[in-house]
């Protein structure tokens, strides 16, 4: 390469770093408008109020509850034999 062509490779370079920065402020948000509002939370307790009867029963299903579906001890249960 040609000490002309380094000249203009760092011509390039620097024209488009001006380019890009001055064309980032008009595409982003400027700091005053990056300003937010949020919900603080309170904190944790560990009381707990009990839930709506209608909701939660004591005559309710229990789904952790373990449900045998048949007590067979078939060993071949695709009528398979071993004769």
């Amino acid at each position: 390469m040609k000490q002309k062509d380094f000249a203009i490779i760092a011509a390039v370079v620097i024209f488009s770093g001006i380019v890009s920065v001055e064309a980032s402020k008009y595409i982003f948000a400027k700091p005053a408008n990056r300003q937010q509002q949020v919900v603080t939370v309170g904190a944790i307790t560990t009381k707990f109020t009990q839930p709506s009867a209608i909701y939660f029963n004591n005559g309710s299903i229990d789904p952790a509850k373990t449900i045998l579906v048949n007590l067979n001890a078939n060993t071949t249960p695709f009528g398979t034999s071993s004769n």
